[in-house]
Order: structure tokens, then C-alpha cells, then sequence
């Protein structure tokens, strides 16, 4: 492979992990809202309460993180050893985006988990 090919990768992968970061640093600025058609207020939640779900969010974000950093150095270390060879990029291309919507889905996951829905003393 080219010289270009191999740059083509890197700045793919750094492009990737770059949208990647963003979206996970723009969920930090969620919002929860009112929900008017139960009734339920965000309102009556309490502060600890809150503040809870917020930590549990930031602590979410910061395992995906870690992940797709690690991932981001395994793809690299993973396309380099495949040395040009076409077949090898592919499988590696298609193992990285699986571990990427791995990582993805774990996120929700957590994050969702945070949150108390559906529960509730009523």
C-alpha cells in the first residue's frame, strides 16, 4: 500500500475517534426535562438525586473514553501490522467498526441505566 493508503487509515481513525469524543462530550449537556404526560415533574427530584445521575452520566462517559482511546491504538497498531495487505485491512476495518458500535451501545446502556425510568412509590 501506498503511503497515501496508510495516511488515508490514519486520518480515518482520528477522524472516527474525533466524532466519537465529540459525541460523547456532547452528551454532557443533556438536559433532563418535564414530563407532562405522566405528571411527573423533574422538579421534585432532589438535588442529591441529581447530582447522582449527573456523576453516574460523567462516569459512563469516561469508561467510553477509555475505550475508544484503547481501541484507537489497537486499530493503529492492528493496520500497521497488516502491512498493505488489503484483506487484513478489511477484516481489521470491520472488526474496528463492531467494537465501535460495541462501545456505543454500552454507552447508552450506562447512561440509560442511570436514570430512574419507570420507577417510581406512586
Amino acid at each position: 500500500m501506498s503511503g497515501f493508503g496508510h495516511r488515508f487509515h490514519r486520518e480515518r481513525i482520528a477522524g472516527t475517534i474525533a466524532v466519537m469524543a465529540l459525541a460523547i462530550f456532547s452528551l454532557t449537556q443533556c438536559r433532563m426535562v418535564e414530563d407532562r404526560l405522566t405528571g411527573v415533574s423533574v422538579q421534585q427530584l432532589n438535588d442529591r438525586e441529581r447530582e447522582g445521575a449527573t456523576h453516574c452520566i460523567i462516569q459512563c462517559q469516561t469508561i467510553a473514553a477509555q475505550a475508544f482511546i484503547a481501541e484507537a491504538q489497537l486499530v493503529a497498531a492492528n493496520l500497521k501490522a497488516c502491512n498493505g495487505d488489503p484483506a487484513c485491512i478489511q477484516a481489521e476495518n470491520a472488526r474496528h467498526q463492531a467494537v465501535v458500535q460495541t462501545i456505543l451501545i454500552n454507552l447508552r446502556a450506562c447512561i440509560d441505566s442511570c436514570h430512574r425510568q419507570g420507577g417510581g412509590d406512586d
